[in-house]
């Protein structure tokens, strides 16, 4: 008997590089994935934005809007509930809305993501549709969706872990993991951190990404503590064994190539 296909996975790639270099290494990264999900589409449904080459570098303004209900006293929040947006906007909603899986691509700046990533989120998470009251985190507007940052690096893997200076990329990444993606709804599979030092490795790290790439829906998401876990926004620590979010994340250390393709490397020995 013969198991009955998956449905395609709907994945909304989001590359948020500065650099329009087509051999920068984020970008690099991106041609990577697209190559494995341009040749499995029956596996793939597959909707991109360039951030750097879409017209994306611009922040939330007034000119976000076709019209305002009150161009004299504007509140962005306000008009974001009643105002029609431009049409691209709406676009961009809706491929968040429509897509199983949100891919954001990045590379590694100022210990965090590039600002037109923020510029991007802010114009586009719009107070109302995409979040708001009965809109937030088990009930969001990304609920059961699934979302994973991946952040590129010319640095080496050594620079970053709980006892060195840089501290780990998952905590770098923190505020956009558990502050802009968690309370949408997303279940967040670990930051996938890329590491490419060297020139000579780049084929071949690529490569072993492309593997994980095929096997992300095997991983597991971060289990952030739930809103019901706080009073007053405080953490109930009387439960035995319990931990705070960056316990948590340190427990499990950074998402490398490495561990990504361990299962894959030990079934194929």
């Amino acid at each position: 008997m013969t198991s009955s296909a998956r449905p395609a996975i709907n994945v909304f790639l989001l590359n948020a590089d500065p650099d329009t270099n087509k051999n920068s290494l984020c970008r690099r990264v991106v041609k990577a994935s697209m190559d494995v999900f341009n040749a499995n589409p029956s596996q793939y449904k597959v909707v991109t934005t360039d951030l750097s080459n879409d017209g994306w570098l611009d922040p939330i303004s007034t000119k976000d809007f076709n019209r305002l209900s009150d161009p004299i006293h504007i509140n962005v929040r306000t008009e974001q509930m009643v105002s029609p947006l431009l049409i691209k906007i709406q676009d961009e909603q809706q491929k968040l809305l429509n897509s199983d899986l949100f891919l954001v691509f990045a590379p590694l700046s100022w210990f965090g993501m590039p600002s037109q990533f923020f510029a991007w989120w802010e114009r586009v998470i719009t107070f109302g549709k995409m979040y708001g009251p009965g809109k937030l985190y088990q009930t969001g507007s990304c609920a059961r969706k699934k979302a994973l940052c991946v952040l590129v690096t010319n640095k080496k893997q050594e620079d970053f872990g709980k006892d060195t200076q840089n501290g780990t990329i998952e905590e770098l990444l923190y505020p956009v993991t558990h502050g802009m993606l968690y309370p949408l709804g997303f279940k967040i599979y670990r930051t996938q951190a890329i590491f490419l030092p060297n020139p000579a490795q780049y084929d071949e790290t690529l490569t072993k990404f492309q593997s994980a790439i095929k096997e992300l829906e095997e991983r597991t998401p971060i289990t952030f503590n739930s809103p019901n876990d706080y009073t007053n926004w405080v953490l109930h620590t009387n439960e035995k064994d319990r931990k705070n979010d960056l316990e948590l994340l340190a427990e499990k250390g950074d998402m490398t190539i490495q561990e990504a393709t361990m299962k894959i490397s030990t079934s194929t020995e």
